[in-house]
């Protein structure tokens, strides 16, 4: 039986490392079974900015679920996955904040668990459950800032090595908010992916859609 750990944390942290389904493996069981040699194995996908980054971030999150009892299975609505999502950032602004938690990795999970069930994240209008802001995010909301499109440029950096600000994942996630006012159509998880295309880095994004 997989821990709660490994189901719910297959690629929620931002790691600097290649997307690969081996990668993700050996990052799951590092979840919750911390070892030597799927620590190995998951520095093998390190790109430019080192192994190092790898390590730091997955070791945060085992710390954090060693720290956080999450519910056993998916919250079903909204409220719930926020009610989650506070009590996962509780140990983070109480001062225990490992390497590399910052935006991103302490938001990402919530992002997966959305993605997990799109008709509850489609019910998603407005900012309730705080999604990733750093990294492509970041960039994208700085792009779309500079052209005039939101009321305000996004707030903190986009790296999860920088000083964790939840006061700056709230402000950019309005700004995400911002963009799905008016459509119906639209949610926070869709235009929150629409921002990771725009701001990304990698080389093959140009392969994962078609205009």
């Amino acid at each position: 039986r997989q821990s709660h750990a490994q189901k719910c944390s297959p690629v929620i942290f931002q790691t600097g490392s290649q997307l690969d389904l081996d990668f993700t493996r050996h990052a799951a069981i590092l979840m919750s079974n911390w070892n030597g040699i799927d620590l190995k194995e998951a520095k093998k996908f390190a790109l430019e900015r080192g192994p190092r980054v790898i390590e730091q971030s997955l070791l945060g999150g085992y710390q954090l679920f060693q720290k956080v009892k999450l519910p056993d299975h998916l919250p079903d609505t909204i409220d719930r996955l926020a009610r989650a999502q506070e009590r996962w950032f509780s140990p983070i602004t109480s001062g225990f904040r490992p390497a590399y938690i910052g935006s991103w990795n302490a938001c990402a999970l919530f992002m997966v668990a959305l993605f997990a069930n799109p008709d509850l994240a489609f019910q998603m209008k407005t900012v309730a459950v705080c999604l990733p802001p750093g990294g492509p995010i970041y960039r994208a909301l700085r792009i779309l800032s500079d052209c005039g499109i939101l009321s305000a440029p996004p707030e903190s950096n986009e790296f999860d090595e920088s000083s964790f600000e939840p006061g700056s994942i709230y402000a950019n996630n309005a700004l995400i908010a911002e963009l799905v006012r008016g459509n119906a159509d639209l949610c926070m998880t869709t235009i929150h992916s629409g921002l990771y295309i725009l701001g990304s880095r990698e080389p093959r994004i140009a392969t994962w859609f078609s205009l």
